[in-house]
């Protein structure tokens, strides 16, 4: 027998600022048997996804006298969402004023959530173009986050909170499947199966986390030419004094980079140099890494050291903007070389 009220106390606790999160606002006995979590996704707009989302929880009571949990979830989506229990319709979702269901002695009632969502970057952290410390940085804009445009990775989901065991006897299992159009692929918590375009995610039996990342994948997005900036290096020669650099850089897809800079000692030449680069994507704290070569062109009126062309040998790790670089400068016709370890600055 199934009986369901409308609870008329609005729930006092903290409200959650993720998707899910089924609570008790009362202590009772039952428990969350299993939690079951469906997304059938097709794909929108360009690199937008339609996901028809069911949630199924099953909640036990095993005690011996009818239990009245009184339900409530978070659903922070502007899409409307219909919540059923045993397949009777509920007018209004329990996410602030709680449902009272009676579950009765030695049964279990099922509750089940259906919306159809729209993913898109306002459901992800990090895909508004704004990178925050936490978010990977291509090459070209981690050397110049105040004049660069960025590559964004183009990712799509929300986070699931699984149910909250503190008024609940206890918390099953999360089981979760997904299903993708072509192209897509999992990220954060999701894992590819055997089966053809289907994710999944199982909790753990033991200290389960709470969050589970919804995450899709699908590459990045850019402009294949873009506009780096300016960048400013100030450093030395091993035997040969000071060197400063000055220079500008463009980015051609994500991982290459291309510059000219002009190298001084301040007093007798000056080595201008067309550089290509290969560049890795960073974070604001774990460096991008490049390793490029050029054709330095020494310019200067000395005997000792006449205008020549070279061979470059670069490498740097920069750490959002700032970069300490390692240059190689060969001069066969010389058979001389120069080391210099410079700090630089992108803008």
């Amino acid at each position: 027998m199934l009986v369901v009220l409308a609870s008329l106390p609005a729930v006092a606790e903290a409200q959650y600022d993720r998707t899910g999160s089924l609570r008790a606002a009362n202590t009772t006995q039952v428990a969350v048997a299993r939690e079951e979590v469906e997304l059938d996704c097709t794909a929108g707009a360009p690199d937008e996804l339609e996901c028809a989302l069911h949630v199924t929880w099953t909640l036990e009571n095993t005690s011996e006298t009818a239990q009245t949990p009184q339900i409530v979830f978070s659903w922070p989506h502007e899409a409307e969402a219909r919540l059923t229990v045993e397949g009777a319709e509920i007018a209004e979702l329990p996410t602030i004023r709680p449902l009272t269901v009676v579950v009765a002695p030695g049964s279990t009632t099922t509750v089940e959530l259906r919306a159809t969502l729209t993913l898109d970057w306002n459901y992800v952290a990090g895909e508004s173009g704004v990178q925050g410390p936490l978010e990977s940085l291509d090459a070209l804009y981690a050397r110049h986050p105040l004049l660069a445009t960025p590559w964004v990775r183009v990712r799509r989901g929300f986070v699931w909170v699984r149910p909250d065991d503190l008024r609940f006897a206890s918390i099953g299992p999360t089981h979760v499947r997904v299903r993708v159009p072509e192209g897509w692929h999992p990220g954060a918590d999701l894992r590819a199966t055997d089966e053809a375009r289907v994710l999944t995610y199982e909790s753990p039996r033991e200290n389960a986390p709470r969050r589970i990342g919804m995450e899709l994948t699908r590459g990045s997005r850019g402009d294949f030419f873009r506009h780096g900036g300016p960048f400013l290096a100030l450093g030395g020669t091993i035997d040969a004094g000071v060197r400063g650099r000055v220079g500008y850089e463009i980015g051609l897809g994500e991982f290459v980079l291309v510059s000219v800079a002009v190298d001084t000692d301040f007093e007798e030449q000056a080595i201008v140099t067309p550089q290509v680069e290969l560049a890795s994507w960073g974070m604001v704290l774990i460096p991008s890494l490049s390793l490029g070569v050029g054709v330095p062109v020494r310019v200067t009126s000395t005997e000792d050291h006449p205008s020549t062309v070279g061979i470059r040998i670069e490498s740097s790790a920069t750490f959002f903007a700032a970069a300490f670089v390692a240059t190689l400068d060969v001069w066969p016709g010389e058979g001389d070389f120069a080391l210099s370890i410079l700090g630089r600055v992108g803008l």
